[in-house]
């Protein structure tokens, strides 16, 4: 009899915690999801090099949002779409660009506001700037480099 109430007693003791498990995890994920409700706008950019969901959007260094989703157009343009907060309100003249805090930090999206009309969730903000490549960059240093030593080889040779 005593082994029988024992039990009974362990399975309650089980499904009570079973039980808090469970509300905590779903807390969990409530706390993640934010109480704030956020806006959704889209970009196209030639290249997103570096940009991933889950990337920050900024707005002066400060986080407002992140990219939700990453896609190509019938041009084989990216489309990056971003989740920003509610009490961040773009324009029609807002500037969204690719960027890194150092040389070789981790990239974000900076938002810089314009003016003009204000743009509603879902819309698309149509002045952007792409990702900096440094390999490109590199090249472009190299080859125009060479350029200016060709040029320069060239006016000694002209020299009387």
């Amino acid at each position: 009899m005593y082994y029988l109430r024992h039990r009974k007693h362990e399975l309650w003791v089980g499904f009570g915690i079973a039980l808090c498990f469970v509300f905590m995890v779903i807390s969990v994920f409530k706390v993640n999801e934010s109480n704030a409700i956020n806006v959704h706008y889209t970009a196209r950019f030639k290249q997103v090099d570096g940009i991933a969901e889950g990337s920050k959007v900024k707005i002066a260094g400060v986080p407002v949002g992140t990219v939700k989703n990453l896609y190509l157009d019938k041009d084989f343009r990216a489309v990056v779409s971003m989740k920003v907060q509610s009490d961040v309100v773009l324009d029609a003249e807002s500037v969204a660009s690719i960027t890194t805090p150092g040389l070789f930090g981790k990239k974000y999206i900076q938002l810089d506001i314009g003016s003009g009309d204000i743009l509603k969730s879902g819309q698309e903000i149509l002045y952007t700037e792409d990702s900096l490549i440094l390999e490109d960059l590199l090249k472009l240093i190299l080859s125009r480099s060479k350029r200016d030593n060709s040029a320069e080889h060239n006016n000694y040779e002209r020299l009387p």
